[in-house]
C-alpha cells in the first residue's frame, strides 16, 4: 500500500471528512498534508506519537493489519460515563467522533463529556505527559473564567492545558505553567476557539 493510501486509511479510521480536520488532529498544517500525499510520504515518528492505536509495522510498510490488537475499526475507546476517549487536541468546534463502546462508569467523573490526554511536561507535576484529563465543554458565547483552575484551551497555536488567572485587562487571561521552567503569557481571549474546563485525571502508570 502506497504511503498516500496509508495517510487516506488513517483519516477515513478516525472519521474526519475534511483534510483540514485530520491536519488539526496531527498539529499541522492542511499544505503539510497536502505534499505529504502529492509526494507520497509522511512523517511516521509524528503520526505514530498521535495515532496510539496504529500497527507501526502497517505504518512503515503498508502490510499487515493497521491496528494494533485489541483495537478494531468501530472501536478506538471506551466510553466513561457515556463519553469517550477522545483526541488529544480539541477541535475548534468540539465535533468530536463518538463510538458504540462498552460503558464504565466513574462516579466523580460525572459532569464530564470529553476526555483529553496530555502532552509534554509544561503541567507537570500536576498532569504527566500521558496522563487525561476529564474535562467539561464550555459554551464561548457564555464564558467565563473561574480564577486558578485548568482549562483546555483551543487556540490558534494549538491546543494548550493551562491553569488561568486574571489577566492585565478584560480582554486577556493570564496561562501558567505548572512547570517552572516554563513562562506564564497572556492571551487575548478572542484567540480562544474552544474552550473545556479540566475537572479530573486519570493517570496511567
Amino acid at each position: 500500500m502506497e504511503k498516500f493510501q496509508r495517510i487516506n486509511s488513517i483519516k477515513q479510521h478516525y472519521a474526519f471528512n475534511r483534510d483540514t480536520d485530520f491536519a488539526n488532529f496531527l498539529g499541522i498544517s492542511p499544505q503539510v498534508l497536502y505534499n505529504w500525499k502529492a509526494r507520497n510520504t509522511f512523517d511516521t515518528e509524528l503520526i505514530y506519537s498521535k495515532c496510539f492505536e496504529i500497527n507501526p509495522e502497517w505504518l512503515l510498510t503498508g502490510k499487515g493489519n493497521m491496528l494494533k490488537n485489541g483495537f478494531s475499526a468501530k472501536q478506538r475507546g471506551a466510553n466513561i460515563n457515556g463519553f469517550t476517549h477522545f483526541d488529544t487536541t480539541l477541535s475548534s468546534d468540539f465535533k468530536f467522533m463518538e463510538y458504540e463502546n462498552e460503558k464504565f462508569l466513574i462516579p466523580t467523573f460525572k459532569e464530564a463529556d470529553s476526555l483529553i490526554q496530555v502532552t509534554g511536561d509544561t503541567m507537570y507535576p500536576k498532569y504527566n505527559n500521558g496522563d487525561i484529563v476529564a474535562c467539561k465543554k464550555l459554551l464561548l458565547d457564555d464564558l467565563f473564567f473561574q480564577w486558578d483552575r485548568v482549562y483546555v484551551l483551543e487556540t490558534s497555536q494549538g491546543s494548550l492545558v493551562k491553569r488561568v488567572k486574571k489577566g492585565s485587562d478584560l480582554d486577556h487571561i493570564l496561562l501558567m505553567s505548572e512547570n517552572e521552567s516554563f513562562e506564564s503569557f497572556e492571551l487575548n481571549v478572542s484567540k480562544i476557539f474552544a474552550v473545556a474546563l479540566v475537572i479530573g485525571v486519570i493517570r496511567l502508570v
